[in-house]
């Protein structure tokens, strides 16, 4: 209708510019110039309205595969990623691989095709196999954040989350401080192990730390077996283990706690007081903590996933911004943590480890930070 109205003005003044003559040509000058301000007026909102739609469309979205969604430590994971993105208005999309490391290569591949902003590697069994997935992130200038793990090839804007050889480190420290407590020394005797996967690398990195304490001490000797990440894997290694070496057994490294509501069931089988051991593990889920509360594991080595999960997304937030990232040889506070950052091992990028900490010296049994009290207030248990 405007456009109708300002179609009619311009008629009328051409023809009374017609009509008049040319003596009149300063007069019609002004009112051309009106038109022309009325259709810039009336252009301008149409502008405006096309820039702030695009504006309001562009929200960031990340990709993210997990190794394995169902585990406790990676729903802490998970719920740590989506609790930071929903701050920062960012869109996820989520895979699970359930440790299949061809699947989480397709999974990669559908990720690097539907263009998201980011991609976050949740770990893998084999840290090598999915390195030509990264690299394709890389080629097509995605941006790579890892957490619970990292490749151990291409390029990564950040590796956020413990070092699992410092990790096995500590409970290997605690370890020993609790057999020096029963005993006054570090006594002869054999100390069982319940391993993860020894083909599973974050399984090699606990294996190294935790001997790097340990093997300080000649007169220990150990037994092991795979318990596989899971209950009745680990149940059925440790029953084995007590049958061949019983009494001589004065202590058990459980490398992830999740395995020890069937490692400690075996000891009570083969008729020991798990009490009677000096028993450590890891992560302290809600499974290790009800054992820590009945008294059946000593004391726990913890990671912070859930803020190493919120760091991540905000760092990978912050490159896309082009904001400054932290650099080697940096200390610095985030999310309730204090964080040490290193040079990525395995190619470009920083490596961001948390501060590795002792339930319940360090931290208390019921402390909110703790994996397993997270899990019960994300209801999730």
């Amino acid at each position: 209708m405007k456009k109708a109205l300002l179609l009619m003005i311009i008629v009328f003044f051409i023809s009374s510019t017609t009509l008049i003559g040319v003596g009149c040509k300063e007069e019609a000058a002004p009112a051309e110039e009106a038109v022309e301000e009325a259709v810039e007026e009336e252009a301008a909102p149409a502008e405006e309205a096309v820039e702030e739609e695009e504006v309001a469309e562009k929200v960031l979205k990340f990709g993210v595969v997990m190794r394995d969604a169902s585990a406790s430590f990676a729903r802490v994971l998970i719920a740590g990623t989506q609790e930071k993105a929903d701050e920062l208005g960012i869109e996820l999309i989520i895979n699970d691989s359930h440790n299949d490391s061809l699947l989480q290569l397709d999974q990669m591949d559908t990720l690097l095709s539907t263009n998201v902003d980011a991609f976050v590697f949740g770990g893998a069994v084999d840290q090598a196999a999915v390195i030509p997935g990264v690299i394709e992130f890389n080629k097509a200038g995605i941006p790579v954040g890892a957490i619970d793990s990292a490749p151990t090839g291409g390029d990564l804007v950040a590796y956020v989350g413990s070092d699992h050889s410092i990790v096995a480190k500590r409970a290997a420290e605690a370890l020993i401080k609790l057999l020096e407590e029963k005993y006054g020394e570090v006594p002869e005797g054999k100390v069982m192990k319940i391993l993860g996967n020894l083909s599973d690398d974050v399984c090699t990195q606990c294996n190294r730390g935790f001997h790097s304490i340990v093997d300080e001490y000649p007169q220990l000797t150990f037994v092991e077996g795979e318990g596989n990440w899971n209950p009745t894997d680990a149940g059925s290694v440790a029953a084995d283990l007590l049958t061949a070496y019983g009494d001589e057994i004065i202590a058990v490294y459980i490398m992830y706690d999740l395995m020890a509501p069937g490692v400690i069931p075996a000891i009570e089988a083969a008729g020991y007081d798990s009490k009677d051991l000096v028993i450590v593990s890891q992560d302290a889920s809600a499974e290790g903590l009800f054992l820590m509360r009945e008294g059946k594991i000593d004391a726990e080595a913890i990671q912070r996933h859930f803020e190493s999960a919120k760091l991540n997304v905000k760092l990978l937030y912050d490159y896309i911004n082009g904001e400054e990232l932290p650099q080697p040889g940096d200390e610095f506070e985030a999310e309730g943590v204090t964080w040490y950052v290193y040079e990525n091992p395995y190619g470009k990028g920083i490596h961001i480890n948390p501060d590795s900490l002792i339930v319940p010296w360090d931290v208390g049994i019921d402390d909110p930070i703790v994996m397993g009290n997270i899990t019960e207030r994300l209801g999730e248990q």
